[in-house]
């Protein structure tokens, strides 16, 4: 049976006729470019450009992801872009959030009842310090959606898809 089915199936090229690098060992290939040589991307940190990017680490809790004029996303520190009422309403959100864990109905429920009106400032600015916690954030967005005086725009979309 195995006979008749290699004998209908066309003749392969000869060994001899294939390009020499279809015939290298896997270790011989071209390696990938080590990380030190590839391009670094930069960040606008406002939206009028600057010189000099803000990054956002890991470890900074209080940084607030923003978009240029360009389009791109870019960060910058909490405290320069928040004013005293926004930053207590997100210190307030985010007590309410990390309160519950992974009991979303409950930190949905104490949300309600938090006394924080939904705004796209306060969505982007708590999203952005919930970055490593898409959960809380997830339960926060789909929270603020239907707030009223408050609708999602483009920029809070892209806010809550880049954290999932």
């Amino acid at each position: 049976m195995w006979r008749r089915i290699l004998l209908r199936l066309p003749k392969l090229a000869p060994v001899s006729t294939l390009p020499r690098r279809f015939l290298q060992p896997h270790f011989l290939l071209p390696q990938p470019l080590p990380p030190s040589s590839l391009p670094v991307l930069k960040f606008s940190s406002s939206v009028s450009s600057q010189s000099t990017p803000i990054l956002c680490q890991d470890d900074m809790d209080d940084c607030v992801l923003q978009y240029d004029h360009d389009g791109l996303l870019g960060v910058a520190p909490a405290a320069e872009k928040l004013d005293g009422e926004l930053l207590q309403d997100v210190e307030h959100v985010i007590g309410c959030l990390r309160d519950f864990g992974a009991d979303n109905a409950a930190a949905r429920l104490k949300l309600e009842h938090c006394g924080v009106q939904a705004s796209p400032e306060l969505v982007v600015a708590v999203l952005s310090r919930l970055r490593n916690d898409w959960g809380a954030a997830f339960t926060f967005f789909l929270w603020a959606g239907p707030q009223p005086g408050y609708a999602p725009s483009v920029r809070e979309y892209h806010s809550m898809i880049s954290l999932l």
